[in-house]
């Protein structure tokens, strides 16, 4: 990825998140720019379609997938234990053999990234890639419009007990969450995007708390309205529940919270940014607020290039 001019490399001793670095990051929105605008998008689906049509070593991995279909075709039909035993063997061969050359996991990344783009303006962007690294550290560099304060109500949540969010006034609750501000959820904002990917067995993503302001199915960080409970089944009960008692047994839990799976990230024309999870997770997050803790975590994260403010303030 080109470099904005004024943006130093990172020293060699230098930590991903050491002040130092952070500070000579390119922005998020810069990133973006440079990753998603139309022009970039059009490069990047011309270099990745040139590169499978004309790399050898990816020529020959079409062939080797080939055989490794044909070999299970043989298999599912082959009525002969011995030459199943066989056939297994050799597709395991195969699969170890591709899955262990890091060429092939680009092949397959640059396989899915030109789908992608041949359908949308989207660009995935693989966590383990020069790109994915810069973004993120950028991203965990933001501040946000919601920073959370030592006031929250389950700051000290891995001492509760399973009873002690019963014991938090339901009102100190919800005038604690409904101070941070809130974006309508309803509004439908589009633009150029970088989905930002990772495999299966890596760690999930890290997003500065601060960063969220809006929740699918929430009128306000209180939740739902309370005609439209949550419902629910754990160790403290089931059926169904107002949100803020679902924040507060969240919250309660002397564990870390689980992640969402996707996470949009929307960033404005004049920089700045804010987040919501795509679909699960809203009681989590404002669990996450109640807590007062500093990041959330995601499986995925979008990068939405916006093409209007709607922070104004």
């Amino acid at each position: 990825m080109e470099r904005p001019e004024g943006i130093k490399q990172k020293p060699e001793n230098n930590d991903n998140n050491s002040p130092e670095y952070i500070s000579e990051l390119p922005s998020v929105r810069q990133q973006l720019e440079l990753l998603a605008s139309d022009e970039a998008l059009s490069n990047e689906l011309a270099s990745l379609q040139y590169e499978l049509a004309n790399d050898s070593d990816y020529l020959m991995f079409p062939e080797t997938e080939t055989e490794i279909d044909r070999l299970k075709a043989e298999l599912r039909e082959t009525e002969s234990t011995t030459r199943a035993f066989q056939l297994g063997r050799q597709i395991r061969d195969l699969e170890k053999s591709l899955q262990s050359n890091p060429k092939y996991i680009h092949y397959v990344h640059s396989k899915e990234i030109v789908k992608t783009l041949e359908q949308s303006p989207k660009r995935p962007v693989y966590a383990d890639s020069p790109e994915g690294g810069l973004l993120i550290n950028a991203l965990q560099a933001e501040t946000g419009i919601n920073p959370l304060n030592d006031q929250a109500p389950f700051m000290d949540y891995k001492s509760n007990t399973a009873e002690a969010w019963k014991y938090v006034p339901e009102a100190a609750i919800k005038d604690y969450l409904d101070s941070f501000h809130f974006i309508n959820e309803k509004m439908r904002l589009e633009g150029n995007m970088v989905l930002l990917r990772n495999d299966q067995h890596s760690d999930p993503f890290v997003i500065p708390t601060s960063l969220f302001a809006s929740a699918p199915g929430f009128e306000s960080w209180s939740g739902r309205s309370d005609a439209n409970g949550k419902g629910w089944n754990s160790d403290y009960g089931l059926g169904v529940a107002n949100s803020i008692d679902v924040m507060k047994h969240y919250a309660s839990l002397p564990t870390e919270l689980p992640p969402v799976d996707l996470v949009n990230v929307y960033v404005q024309p004049d920089g700045r940014i804010f987040a919501k999870n795509h679909s699960d997770g809203s009681h989590r997050i404002g669990a996450a607020f109640l807590r007062g803790d500093a990041t959330m975590k995601a499986k995925s994260v979008d990068f939405v290039m916006l093409d209007r403010n709607i922070l104004t303030d």
